[in-house]
């Protein structure tokens, strides 16, 4: 866990609990506060503010937080089942869909999506299109993107259709995707602002499965 932190937050971390120490807690307890509210100690008592980490690096140490938290209740469920002769099965719980696009952050989609299906012992899918308008560096990224996917053991489709949140849904659907990974620029034009672009559409139409958007690099 410890060289995880250090990578996101880009700081060495001297200090840490061990982790056999918290996997005897009774009571996990996750603590969340806004940046604004991160603070430091000077050395004449005062309180200034911390360099604070960004959006993104937040949402990784939240993500890992969890992650750390649900692994510690299925270690504790695991002794309780084992002590009482309760035999334990696993099924497919999470079906996670990263979306493949030219400007996506496909790697760091890619490790989150790897983690949770790990996790939930769900499947990892990375699904992409062959689009005719892309250029030859679109195209690229695209099939890097799709070896990391393949270092990270998903599962490869290839969609085809006119309209994208069709396709991408359509997929989804079939075969019973829960999470939809996406990348995002985080710009909008004013049309899209007034009328709703892709990404709204696509969150608005994918009842009963959780969208998660990561801002393109």
């Amino acid at each position: 866990m410890r060289p995880r932190v250090e990578s996101v937050t880009g700081k060495h971390i001297a200090q840490t609990v061990p982790l056999s120490f918290i996997q005897t807690a009774d009571e996990i307890v996750v603590v969340d506060v806004p940046p604004e509210s991160c603070k430091s100690i000077a050395d004449d008592g005062s309180t200034v503010k911390a360099n604070l980490l960004s959006q993104n690096q937040l949402s990784e140490l939240r993500e890992l937080a969890l992650l750390l938290a649900a692994d510690v209740v299925d270690k504790q469920l695991g002794r309780y089942l084992e002590r009482n002769g309760i035999e334990q099965s696993w099924g497919t719980q999470e079906r996670i869909l990263v979306w493949l696009s030219p400007g996506a952050d496909a790697p760091r989609m890619l490790e989150s999506g790897a983690r949770n299906r790990d996790r939930f012992h769900g499947e990892l899918i990375a699904a992409h299109m062959n689009r005719s308008d892309w250029s030859s560096e679109q195209r690229a990224r695209v099939v890097k993107a799709v070896e990391y996917a393949k270092s990270k053991g998903a599962e490869i489709a290839v969609l085809s259709g006119d309209d994208l949140v069709d396709a991408i849904l359509g997929f989804a659907r079939q075969r019973g995707i829960t999470q939809i990974y996406i990348g995002h620029k985080g710009r909008e034009s004013w049309w899209e602002r007034a009328f709703g672009g892709e990404l709204e559409r696509l969150i608005s139409l994918a009842e009963g499965i959780d969208v998660r958007v990561f801002p393109h690099v």
